[in-house]
């Protein structure tokens, strides 16, 4: 019994620790409406927040998204660079409302298992006519899986496709 206490004793600052450390981080600061991730790590989004979020070469990301994401003005919502690894879940909305800008933007590897990806301002017309304000949900250049079940990519227009995938 002596030696069952004392494991117990010995070993709870070690577990201790790993729930604290497995906590969700808070995001860093936008400077300029952008924020840089370049550490890995888990990270939530719960309420609305207007920024745009790069992941930079090297980290492995996981995000959850509850509320909404909005891009900063001229930016994609979320941009992965190469060699970045983001991992997307939750169920809430990343959105882009600026032409020619994508809600994800992905040249690493990018694994999206929940939300919605939308441009609400999306106002492509026709093939001829982008309506000053048409683009990708989401731009592809990297390797990205998409979990359909969960997952919502929309737009409203007629213009561009919903995901390019180069």
């Amino acid at each position: 019994s002596l030696l069952c206490v004392m494991m117990v004793v010995c070993f709870m600052p070690a577990m201790a620790w790993a729930e604290e450390n497995a906590a969700t981080a808070t995001l860093p600061e936008a400077v300029d409406g952008i924020i840089t991730i370049s550490e890995d790590g888990s990270y939530e989004i719960s309420e609305n927040l207007t920024a745009s979020i790069v992941i930079e070469a090297g980290a492995d990301v996981t995000l959850t998204v509850n509320g909404t994401l909005t891009n900063s003005d001229g930016s994609d919502t979320i941009t992965v660079e190469k060699k970045a690894k983001l991992t997307i879940k939750g169920t809430g909305t990343v959105d882009n409302i600026t032409h020619a800008k994508a809600a994800v933007l992905n040249n690493g590897e990018t694994i999206i298992n929940g939300g919605t990806f939308t441009r609400s301002q999306e106002n492509g017309k026709n093939k001829g006519d982008n309506g000053d304000n048409s683009f990708y949900a989401i731009l592809n250049h990297g390797t990205m899986t998409i979990d359909g079940e969960g997952v919502t990519v929309s737009q409203n227009g007629h213009y561009s496709s919903l995901i390019e995938n180069g």
